[in-house]
């Protein structure tokens, strides 16, 4: 009953934490897009390019190979979660917990290894970098010894199917260990950039996709911000409200043009 309530207390947190930064991340001013134009992407090669890794793969292949395995483990780990909820068959919670937990745990120390041995990561590591690693290599390690443990995965399924009961499951303690640690990490992710697996879609959908014609009421927003004064300044920077600053470059580029 004290892992569920555990579970309860965290989940209760995690909605919480995650609901604020998104009602956070809604109250931001709007975006210019000046940067963005032309929006040419389409939702399925977004997406592909999320999960593919692609980009990575072209530039630096090694490190590629081990965001993408790392990644995977997360992805597949929520999937493997909803499919206990939902009562899947024994052969798919298999095939989604070892494919999860096996890719987390060899894309954590994939990672770990290429940021310490790469010059060019090494250079931006920060301590938070291999304290995540870490983190995530218990998680997913832990889920493999559960596996081992459990190759059924019987009391891992019967305790999410009881969680929303005050009902006892007795389950062996390396799955209790696992589950102990899976709430302690969704806790960890949190106060960690992995937020950006539930903003990016709002990006997405905002930013890159948002081709609506401009409200009066997203336009005057804009009309307010223009308005504010500038809180910096430089040669280069026009003392004055930020549709000054506008304005004024808009004007030096015409005079340009002009002049050639």
């Amino acid at each position: 009953m004290e892992l569920k309530v555990f579970i309860w207390l965290t989940t209760g947190f995690i909605l919480g934490a995650y609901g604020f930064f998104i009602v956070d991340w809604l109250n931001k001013p709007p975006h210019m897009r000046w940067e963005l134009y032309p929006i040419n992407q389409s939702f399925w090669k977004l997406a592909l390019g999320n999960i593919t890794f692609r980009e990575y793969f072209k530039r630096q292949p090694v490190y590629g190979v081990s965001l993408w395995a790392w990644h995977m483990g997360f992805i597949l780990a929520m999937f493997f979660h909803f499919l206990t909820l939902i009562h899947a068959p024994t052969l798919a919670l298999q095939i989604a917990g070892y494919a999860s937990f096996s890719l987390g745990t060899v894309g954590s120390i994939l990672v770990c290894l290429n940021r310490t041995l790469d010059p060019g990561l090494r250079l931006y590591a920060v301590p938070k970098h291999y304290i995540t690693y870490a983190v995530t290599f218990i998680f997913f390690f832990t889920g493999l010894l559960s596996c081992r443990y459990d190759p059924g995965l019987v009391d891992y399924q019967e305790f999410w199917l009881n969680i929303f009961n005050t009902a006892p499951v007795e389950i062996n303690m390396p799955t209790t260990v696992h589950i102990v640690l899976f709430g302690l990490f969704m806790l960890y992710i949190t106060t960690t950039k992995w937020i950006h697996y539930i903003l990016r879609f709002f990006a997405h959908y905002f930013i890159l996709w948002d081709d609506r014609q401009v409200s009066l009421k997203t336009a005057k927003k804009i009309g307010d911000l223009m308005n504010l004064g500038t809180t910096w300044n430089g040669p280069h920077v026009y003392n004055g409200s930020w549709m000054n600053e506008a304005t004024r470059r808009l004007n030096f580029k015409e005079d340009k043009q002009d002049e050639n």
